[in-house]
């Protein structure tokens, strides 16, 4: 049996020095994240956290675990539909909001039962937030630490969140008219002037995610990188995605499509990044940075017939789908 009326007064209560009455809620959801230094808990054995979403049957709230705790999700006792009598928490100020709301930390958790999806109760997307829910508990970001996204529970390769899914729809206002080769670009970006013309190609690979969020991160908030093998007639050319950029592209960008891409950065390239093997042309010796700062990189969709005849961009030699 839930406690009714819990979630409205659980801030309130958990802001109290005195011992608080044990409540019983359902487990709706449960988000991880890497920890960096300005969370709050500081535990050695632990780089993860999570937010656990809980309802009383009527509104519902998200909280932070206890890192404590975090073995029973490790061990799978603590996952979503769980039926868990809360018997200590506590209150934490935001202080990385304007309003300095403060958030619940769920310190010590029995899980007591187990509810099945298929229960007849109210449909979880029916369950309204709390009157004071802060819009760090409303939408997919972390309660607590500077990241601004969600991890899947089980690994780090793989994205989480709907942020991830959005169709920026990249197309250039008007028609690039300073555009340079693959070749040209690794035989004279030393010299050139900044920033570079245009890089136009085909991906032809692109690679998985990397994410490199560490517990001794400073406000890093998207720590991910990505990389794309991007070709032209004269050559194929390594393209790292970096931090924000990666929710914002690796997505939206396919194996096939036709970029151009301006205000990027050029390095030499120390080894091969994205384990291409199907480029039909040679691998330059340099790779391209697409950056979210420092500068702002632009990258544009291009359509075939926004290319001229004498581009003649190869074309794709292997191509997987997934099964839907």
């Amino acid at each position: 049996m839930l406690t009714a009326g819990c979630i409205s007064n659980i801030k309130t209560n958990a802001g109290k020095d005195e011992a608080k009455k044990a409540f019983t809620v359902k487990v709706l959801d449960i988000y991880r994240y890497a920890v960096d230094k300005s969370f709050p808990i500081l535990d050695p054995n632990f780089s993860d956290a999570f937010d656990i979403v809980i309802s009383d049957g009527r509104y519902k709230t998200k909280c932070l675990l206890s890192t404590s705790l975090n073995c029973l999700v490790y061990e799978h006792k603590l996952r979503k539909n769980s039926i868990v009598t809360v018997s200590e928490y506590s209150s934490l100020i935001d202080e990385k909001s304007l309003e300095q709301t403060p958030y619940v930390i769920l310190q010590r958790i029995e899980v007591v039962d187990f509810a099945p999806e298929n229960t007849e109760d109210q449909a979880e997307g029916d369950i309204e937030f709390c009157d004071h829910a802060t819009p760090n508990e409303k939408q997919e970001k972390p309660l607590a630490a500077s990241r601004g996204y969600y991890l899947p529970l089980w690994n780090d390769e793989d994205y989480f969140g709907a942020k991830w899914l959005s169709d920026p729809n990249l197309t250039p206002s008007n028609p690039i008219t300073h555009a340079i080769t693959i070749f040209d670009l690794d035989s004279f970006w030393k010299v050139l002037s900044r920033p570079f013309p245009a890089l136009i190609g085909r991906i032809v690979s692109k690679s998985r995610l990397n994410h490199y969020g560490k517990a001794t991160d400073d406000k890093r908030k998207y720590p991910y990188q990505a990389y794309l093998e991007l070709e032209d007639r004269t050559g194929t050319v390594s393209v790292c995605i970096w931090s924000s950029f990666c929710v914002l592209l690796y997505n939206y960008l396919q194996v096939g499509d036709i970029l151009a891409i301006l205000n990027y950065r050029v390095a030499r390239k120390f080894g091969p990044r994205s384990n291409a093997v199907y480029n039909t042309s040679p691998s330059a010796s340099i790779e391209v940075s697409v950056n979210p700062t420092n500068p702002t990189a632009e990258v544009y969709k291009l359509a075939p017939r926004e290319l001229g005849p004498a581009w003649k961009l190869p074309d794709v030699p292997y191509r997987y789908y997934k099964k839907m």
